[in-house]
C-alpha cells in the first residue's frame, strides 16, 4: 500500500501576510472566504504557524502576489554569528590591551592590542564571509531543478 505523499509545511511572514490583508481592506473572515478556508486557518497563518503549501498557494493567489512573497526569511548562517562573535572578540581584546597599556605607558602592549583586534577582526570576516558562501551554496542547491528530481 503506497503512503501518499506529505507535502511540508511552510512557515510565512505572519507580519507580511497581516499586513498584506489588511491593506486589500479585508477582514480575517471575508479572506478566509475569498480564499476558500476557514478562519481559523487564516489565523493560524497570521500567528506564524506552518500552513501547507496548498494554502499558501490559495492565500498568494487572493493577495495576487508570488507565493514567495510570503515566506518567512530564513536564519542568518551560524558562521554568521560566529564571525559577528570573532570580530566583536577582536574589538574588545583590543581595546582592553590598548587602554591598559595606555595606561602604563608603554607602547608595546599598545602595539599588541591592535594587533589581536586586527587578528580577531580578520577571523570574525573571514567567518561570516564563509558561512554567507555556504548558505548561498545551499539555497542555490535547493531551489535548482536537479535537486528537485534528486529529491524525487
Amino acid at each position: 500500500m503506497e503512503h501518499p505523499r506529505e507535502l511540508p509545511e511552510l512557515k510565512i511572514d505572519r507580519k507580511a501576510l497581516k499586513l498584506l490583508r489588511e491593506r486589500r481592506l479585508y477582514t480575517q473572515d471575508e479572506f478566509a472566504t475569498a480564499a476558500g478556508m476557514s478562519v481559523r486557518t487564516v489565523q493560524r497563518a497570521e500567528m506564524g504557524k506552518p500552513i501547507s503549501a496548498e494554502t499558501l498557494r490559495s492565500i498568494a493567489a487572493v493577495l495576487e502576489i508570488p507565493t514567495t512573497r510570503l515566506l518567512a526569511p530564513k536564519p542568518l548562517p551560524r558562521g554568521y554569528w560566529t564571525g559577528v562573535c570573532f570580530g566583536a572578540a577582536g574589538i574588545c581584546i583590543g581595546t582592553v590591551y590598548a587602554v591598559y597599556a595606555a595606561m602604563q605607558g608603554t607602547s608595546n602592549e599598545a602595539d599588541l592590542g591592535v594587533a589581536l583586534g586586527v587578528i580577531f577582526a580578520i577571523c570574525g570576516i573571514s567567518s561570516a564571509l564563509l558561512g554567507i558562501l555556504v548558505n548561498k551554496f545551499r539555497n542555490s542547491y535547493e531551489t535548482s531543478p536537479s535537486a528537485d528530481s534528486e529529491k524525487r
